[in-house]
């Protein structure tokens, strides 16, 4: 016979490092199991462990009550109240993406070095979330592993400054490459149209692409 194990007032569901911040906090089945005096208790307890962020999740939906009352007991005790519920344990199915075109890339590179640059010229560390956001737009949705967000990260923070320069390059390099391939693709589903065969390839005119170069870097 399987018993429920009894847990200790001094334990919680969720401990640990989230985004370079100490979180606490509970999960429970259903959202009704947070009375006030339960929520009262697990703030309580978040604050005694120190935790930046208290985390009240729930497999249902957390009630408009539930949630004004945590938020008000952790704005007297201190830690940031984050909510998990169904909406955001158990999201609707992703519309199925379309597949990427030869644009994509270059677009993709465009938006994370804009992202980045933007990040480094607050002249604070870029942190792991940020690093995170960055390379998921590099890859065009694709979530990053830890090794390479940590390597990110690493690299931002000892090199900071000066990666401003190499960004705007690249954010420029991203930009030319974009434009080019997204004209390609239009002279291709016109002359496709009109039965005339498209360009073998989206690469740019190396004479083109030199006088492009020229007059963008020249300032």
């Amino acid at each position: 016979m399987l018993r429920e194990k009894r847990r200790t007032p001094e334990e919680v569901d969720i401990f640990g490092i989230w985004d370079e911040q100490v979180l606490a906090g509970e999960v429970m089945t259903s959202a009704l199991q947070f009375t006030d005096a339960r929520l009262e208790r697990d703030v309580a307890l978040s604050r005694k462990l120190g935790a930046d962020v208290h985390l009240l999740a729930a497999v249902d939906t957390v009630p408009d009550a539930t949630r004004a009352t945590a938020e008000r007991l952790c704005k007297q005790a201190g830690p940031e109240l984050h909510v998990y519920d169904r909406s955001r344990l158990r999201p609707a199915p992703l519309p199925k993406l379309a597949p990427a075109t030869a644009a994509d890339g270059p677009r993709w590179a465009l938006s994370a070095a804009q992202e980045l640059r933007a990040f480094i010229t607050t002249g604070k560390p870029i942190t792991s979330g940020q690093a995170a956001k960055v390379l998921k737009t590099a890859s065009g949705g694709t979530s990053p592993v830890g090794g390479q967000i940590a390597a990110l990260t690493g690299a931002v923070n000892h090199h900071g400054a000066a990666l401003t320069q190499p960004l705007e390059h690249l954010r420029r390099e991203a930009r030319c490459c974009w434009t080019h391939s997204t004209r390609s693709s239009r002279t291709r589903a016109v002359r496709g149209a009109e039965g005339l065969p498209g360009p073998a390839s989206c690469a740019a005119p190396s004479g083109w692409r030199i006088r492009w170069s020229a007059a963008h870097y020249a300032g």
